[in-house]
């Protein structure tokens, strides 16, 4: 059966809600150091990143701080068993947290196999 993607004012709240925690909150070499030695949970694990949309969409969001660029990270998963997000999904998803529209224009994207996600990476512009 088709999953529906459907996107309310709830969960419109929830977007804003990640993506303020993760603009004051960016993911750096410091973050990066503790989740090495154990002493930071992954993104994903950290509610406060997370936002779960009606028919079984996860989206994790973060800010990932390189060489004092910044850049949007959103992973995107299905609760199906083996699934991935379709890409018209996966590009409404990414407008919701204002990365744009057309997956072709992220720096980069992948498939994560463990988890089943979607990555998708796009510097934040200032």
């Amino acid at each position: 059966m088709p999953r529906i993607l459907q996107i309310d004012d709830d969960v419109i709240r929830e977007v804003a809600k990640v993506k303020e925690y993760s603009l004051k909150h960016p993911c750096g070499e410091a973050y990066r150091e503790l989740l090495k030695v154990g002493d930071a949970l992954p993104v994903g694990d950290n509610p406060e990143h997370v936002v779960h949309i009606h028919d079984g969409y996860r989206a994790v969001y973060s800010v990932s701080v390189m060489d004092t660029k910044k850049y949007h990270h959103l992973s995107l998963s299905v609760e199906e068993k083996g699934k991935y997000p379709g890409i018209p999904d996966t590009e409404i998803i990414l407008d919701l947290f204002g990365m744009g529209k057309d997956v072709h224009d992220l720096d980069s994207l992948w498939i994560e196999e463990k988890a089943k996600a979607v990555n998708l990476i796009k510097e934040i512009e200032e």
